[in-house]
C-alpha cells in the first residue's frame, strides 16, 4: 500500500535525488528542488512510499502574484516527479491531491504550476492567461502556465505577473 507523508529527513532527501534523477533522465534529474530547499523554507514536499521504497515527491514552493499596487503570496507546484515502473498508476495524482489538501487548509489562495498541459487540468488548473495571469518566464507556452485558484475572494480581482519565490 502506498503512504503519502511529509519529507522528514537525510533518507528522503537521498530518495528524492534518485526519483529525479530516474524520471528525469535527460535533465539529470531536477535542480529545482535543491535551489528552493537551500533559499525557502516555507515548502511542502510529500513522498509516497511503497513498501519502504520512496516512488515518489512533489514540491510546493512559495509564489507571488504581482498586482499594480501589491503582492499577493500563495504556492507554486514546483515538481513531482515518480520513479518510471510506478508511472501511470496513481502516483502522482495521490501526491498532487494530498499537496492541494494542504494547501487548502492553510488558506491558500492560489497555485500555479508550469507543466504538461494535458494533465494539471484534472486538479483544476487553468490556463494562466484565462485568469488574467502571466509567467515569470516569457518563453514557456501559454497552455504549459496554468493556475488553480483555492479561494475566489482572496483573488477576486486579482491579476498580474506570477513568481515562484526563489527561483530565478
Amino acid at each position: 500500500m502506498i503512504e503519502v507523508r511529509q519529507a522528514q529527513n537525510e533518507h528522503d532527501l537521498s530518495g528524492i535525488r534518485q526519483v529525479n534523477r530516474e524520471a528525469f533522465p535527460d535533465t539529470g534529474g531536477a535542480k529545482v528542488f535543491y535551489e528552493i530547499r537551500q533559499t525557502v523554507t516555507d515548502i511542502v514536499s510529500l513522498v509516497a512510499v511503497d513498501d519502504g521504497t520512496l516512488i515518489g515527491h512533489v514540491l510546493f514552493c512559495p509564489a507571488t502574484i504581482a498586482t499594480e499596487s501589491h503582492e499577493v503570496c500563495g504556492m507554486g507546484l514546483g515538481e513531482l516527479a515518480v520513479l518510471p515502473q510506478f508511472q501511470r498508476q496513481g502516483v502522482g495524482t495521490m501526491l498532487t491531491n494530498a499537496g492541494l489538501g494542504i494547501l487548502r487548509k492553510r488558506n491558500c489562495p492560489f497555485v500555479i504550476v508550469v507543466g504538461h498541459a494535458t494533465y494539471y487540468p484534472r486538479f483544476g488548473f487553468r490556463p494562466g492567461s484565462k485568469l488574467e495571469l502571466a509567467c515569470q518566464w516569457k518563453n514557456i507556452p501559454d497552455e504549459s502556465f496554468m493556475a488553480l485558484i483555492l479561494d475566489q475572494d482572496a483573488m477576486d480581482g486579482v491579476g498580474g505577473v506570477s513568481y515562484f519565490v526563489g527561483i530565478p
